[in-house]
């Protein structure tokens, strides 16, 4: 009987061992209320990049937002890179020449005055004489963007704001993010406000949020200037201001969803020297 029992679970252990696991769902950030948009590098395809092999191209990329979780984006393919960000992190990378993702939703089409936005992006080109955007702005003033040109990093909502040095562009991890409330807009680089000013109402444009462009050209190449390049790993939009613990909270859940590798070599370096410490006592 001790035998059967033993056999029994013995048995039971080894299917469960041959059970296939099912990857954990990528983490949402910390604050989802307003979220339109979240593109994730590790969801690309909505099952956890399941099936994707590194240099696809990537003709859509779902939303994982709730609020739009069906949504996807047709494009001038960009590709599918596995280890294109720091610490071996997925990325989809953009040449800075033509590929561009473009999204119709109108929920994106966010007016008035309550906007956040959120891109994490490793630069691989330079942006152009004419700037990269990232946004939906149509021209005569509507829409909105985040941009950078040779020299700094610009923000449209309404009203225009511009600072920070993007002189050094290539090889470099980013984090930008934006804010707009009902009196100031404010431009942030890796968590540092380097331009604000009065905020004004955004006005309807009617144009895709674009990826890779501002939407203006999507689905064309015509234009030639606008596109930028890099390997994005997040972009989020919210429909509202975010507080200030709230715009704080999301900017540590990007920084740490996938450290450069540099970071990574430190904290190994701090876990590797306390643990000398406590094995020389």
């Amino acid at each position: 009987m001790r035998l059967s029992l033993k056999l029994a679970a013995a048995v039971a252990i080894g299917i469960a061992s041959m059970t296939p696991t099912r990857a954990a769902a990528a983490p949402l950030p910390p604050v989802t209320s307003g979220l339109v948009l979240y593109l994730d590098a590790e969801n690309v395809n909505g099952s956890n990049n399941s099936g994707m092999v590194d240099g696809q191209f990537v003709s859509n990329w779902v939303n994982s937002a709730a609020a739009n979780s069906a949504n996807t984006y047709g494009a001038i393919a960009p590709t599918y890179v596995a280890s294109g960000f720091g610490n071996n992190k997925p990325a989809v990378r953009f040449d800075g020449l033509t590929n561009v993702l473009g999204d119709t939703d109108s929920s994106l089409n966010v007016t008035g005055t309550g906007l956040t936005i959120f891109i994490v992006k490793h630069e691989t080109t330079t942006a152009g004489a004419g700037g990269g955007f990232f946004g939906n702005y149509g021209g005569s003033g509507t829409g909105y963007y985040i941009a950078e040109d040779p020299t700094k990093f610009y923000f449209f909502a309404g009203a225009s704001v511009s600072g920070g040095s993007s002189t050094a562009t290539t090889n470099r991890p980013l984090i930008l993010g934006a804010l707009q409330d009902a009196t100031t807009m404010t431009l942030y680089v890796n968590g540092s406000p380097v331009a604000s000013g009065a905020s004004a109402s955004i006005l309807s444009s009617g144009a895709p949020v674009g990826v890779g462009n501002d939407g203006r050209y999507y689905p064309s190449t015509a234009g030639g200037d606008g596109f930028w390049g890099g390997d994005y790993r997040d972009v989020l939009i919210y429909n509202r201001a975010l507080s200030a613990s709230e715009f704080a909270s999301v900017q540590q859940f990007l920084a740490t969803q996938a450290p450069e590798p540099s970071a990574a070599v430190a904290l190994l370096a701090a876990a590797g020297s306390l643990f000398f410490r406590r094995r020389s006592r």
